[in-house]
């Protein structure tokens, strides 16, 4: 018989758990001198044990003795697809209710809900403001503080899939593997609890119930996968392995209560029956609900590869047994969709949003009224990181849980050219950028344009409450409105790969458009009178007058041209700011084309950035005699071998 034990604290006890004391399936011991240690693998950890063996008093793998998560947790990961079980579900959900709108999510693997204060603000890295379920940011106990996923409490989580918010701005979380619904008070981000309780459950008679009930009845759940309410405050939950919907009806003028009677069933004949099925009004483990603001219900129905749509849900009485009004089978024209996992219904709009997750898009439907207009197709669909649920923010941009660990939030695009001749490619640092929304117009109403007079110079960095951020940096605007904007590239940038552009209005927090710009080393344009790229350049005469056909520059005189794109210029000004009266060069002189060829390196006499402008590159240049006369003379420059136009985009210049 042994004479002691470690890791329990007697003979007869096997309880699993982590701390200083116990153990967690221990496969491998070493002793090193009077130490010993213990792979302790259930707990993800190696713990010191010096004798007499009375705890251990280091650890390997955790933080502290206290903690046993598989990888290291902190408040800003996520874990929503493990390998060994395949796309279970994560949620996302936003509070509109509050202002700022609260961001939650449902961690569903670390067995926590994560809080973000702002919605509009948070930023990859950020740690949670407040966790559900657990203690801290740090652990992920399956029903904590037991760990033991038959013992439950007001406060403890088992798998948590689907989350929702209600008009009060309570949070309702599908404990999946618990096989219940709470809603936890709305949750107060300025005096955050350390382990907030649930004030009610659905799907089981009471918190603690063991075992729990998972028979399909009017009052139990099996696998809670979905959540919604109807414009009357009434709750929907989808139970995937009962291949249902459950209504449950809020009393008018009072509260849900404890383990209640749903008043209605979707997808089965009877609260009683749990089979899935092919017919219109069957489902195949149903995931993903919402309702509109017209009372119908949206069901993703994985398992049958549909959408089936319900009209006014809150009159479905408990033996109805409805039909859907419409099936959506297709996704983008005739095909058909696979493996719808969440769809969410924009209450602006009307839109209609679905996660295909066995294609890993997202897709768009017009508004409920105009589906047979669309053949039942989607208008919209982009790829996306294996789309497990969505919502929608204020402003119907899709925030979307991905089967690859994270939330992803989805903005209009946006195209940046060289704002002097358009063109499609790079841009270098230091260049006028225009910037274009990919589709429509950017979200506000207002144009506005920096004048230096009568406004002071620097340029500035927020316009009619728009800033531009490059690599998270605010930077020179000279143009907004809601189709262009046009700002300065830092000269700071780099000249090559790629810089992320984010469009924001910074009062709110609202984001109205992002991307990502490709650089150069240089990419010059040079500007024109009627700011296309081509024709009549925007040039100078050597008496400082505008040049054009009226007012040709004769030959042999100095022409002065004015460009963007020349890259990165040692000693330039701040961005946004004059060079002040000094002549700054660019690094070489660029090669100049007149008429026919290219004139000599002599003849360019200045290559810098113009004295008194934000940010403009200047050329003087010689006009040879050989080059003919003429109002449309061509005219182009070439820098560090890149020319400033294309056989779509050619400028000239009148010289007599």
């Amino acid at each position: 018989a042994a004479q002691a034990v470690i890791g329990q604290p007697d003979m007869n006890t096997a309880r699993a758990a982590a701390g200083a004391t116990n153990f967690n399936n221990p496969v491998h011991a070493v002793f090193s001198g009077s130490e010993l240690f213990v792979v302790d693998s259930g707990n993800h950890r190696v713990v010191v044990w010096p004798q007499p063996f009375s705890g251990a008093v280091r650890v390997l793998g955790q933080l502290s003795l206290d903690y046993n998560a598989a990888n290291l947790i902190e408040g800003r990961e996520l874990y929503l697809t493990p390998p060994a079980i395949g796309p279970y579900a994560g949620s996302v959900a936003l509070d509109t209710t509050s202002n700022p709108p609260r961001l939650y999510i449902a961690d569903t693997f670390n067995n926590r809900i994560l809080g973000f204060r702002d919605a509009f603000r948070v930023k990859p890295g950020d740690f949670a403001d407040i966790v559900i379920g657990q203690p801290d940011r740090f652990r992920s106990t399956i029903n904590y503080p037991s760990g033991d996923p038959r013992v439950t409490t007001r406060s403890s989580l088992f798998w948590p899939t689907a989350i929702a918010v209600d008009a009060a701005g309570n949070l309702w979380v599908a404990d999946s593997r618990n096989n219940r619904v709470l809603r936890f008070p709305k949750p107060n981000f300025d005096q955050p609890q350390v382990l907030p309780e649930a004030n009610l459950v659905l799907g089981q008679p009471d918190f603690f119930t063991s075992p729990r009930l998972t028979d399909p009845t009017r009052r139990t759940m099996a696998l809670p996968s979905g959540l919604a309410f109807t414009p009357e405050g009434h709750l929907l939950v989808s139970d995937a392995a009962h291949h249902r919907v459950l209504v449950f009806r809020k009393p008018e003028g009072g509260d849900f209560t404890n383990g209640m009677d749903a008043s209605a069933v979707v997808g089965q004949p009877n609260f009683t029956s749990a089979s899935s099925g092919p017919a219109e009004n069957r489902f195949n483990s149903p995931r993903g609900i919402a309702v509109d603001t017209s009372g119908r219900l949206y069901v993703a129905d994985v398992g049958n590869n549909r959408i089936s749509i319900f009209t006014n849900v809150a009159a479905i009485g408990p033996s109805d047994d409805p039909r859907p009004a419409t099936v959506l089978t297709n996704s983008t024209g005739t095909t058909r969709l696979r493996s719808p996992y969440a769809v969410t219904v924009s209450p602006i709009t009307g839109e209609i949003w679905a996660a295909e997750l066995g294609a890993s898009r997202l897709l768009r439907y017009r508004e409920y009224s105009f589906l047979p207009a669309d053949n039942y197709a989607a208008n919209l669909a982009f790829s996306v990181g294996g789309p497990l649920a969505l919502t929608l923010d204020a402003y119907g941009n899709p925030v979307v849980a991905e089967a690859l660990n994270r939330v992803a939030m989805y903005y209009p695009g946006v195209i940046g050219v060289n704002a002097a001749n358009y063109l499609d490619r790079p841009v270098a640092p230091g260049t006028y950028v225009a910037l274009y929304p990919a589709g429509g117009q950017f979200a506000f109403s207002e144009t506005r344009v920096f004048d230096q007079e009568p406004q002071p110079v620097p340029m500035p960095r927020r316009l009619a409450d728009i800033e531009v951020l490059i690599n998270d940096e605010p930077v020179p605007l000279h143009f907004v409105s809601p189709g262009q904007i046009n700002f300065l590239m830092p000269m700071n940038a780099p000249s090559s790969g790629s810089v992320s552009v984010l469009v924001q209005r910074p009062s709110t927090g609202q984001i109205l458009g992002f991307g990502r710009i490709q650089m150069a080393a240089a990419s010059p344009g040079l500007f024109t009178n009627d700011s296309s790229g081509s024709g009549q350049l925007a040039a100078l005469n050597e008496d400082n007058t505008r040049n054009g056909p009226g007012n040709p520059a004769p030959r042999g005189s100095v022409i002065q041209l004015f460009a963007t794109g020349a890259g990165f210029i040692p000693g330039a000004p701040p961005d946004g700011d004059t060079p002040g009266g000094q002549l700054i060069h660019t690094p070489e002189k660029p090669r100049v084309f007149i008429g026919t060829d290219f004139v000599p390196d002599s003849d360019v006499q200045y290559s810098g950035l113009a004295p008194n402008l934000i940010g403009v590159w200047q050329i003087n240049v010689r006009i040879p005699e050989r080059v003919a006369p003429g109002n449309a003379v061509l005219l182009y420059v070439q820098y560090k071998d890149v020319p400033s136009m294309t056989p779509q985009r050619r400028a000239t210049i009148a010289v007599k």
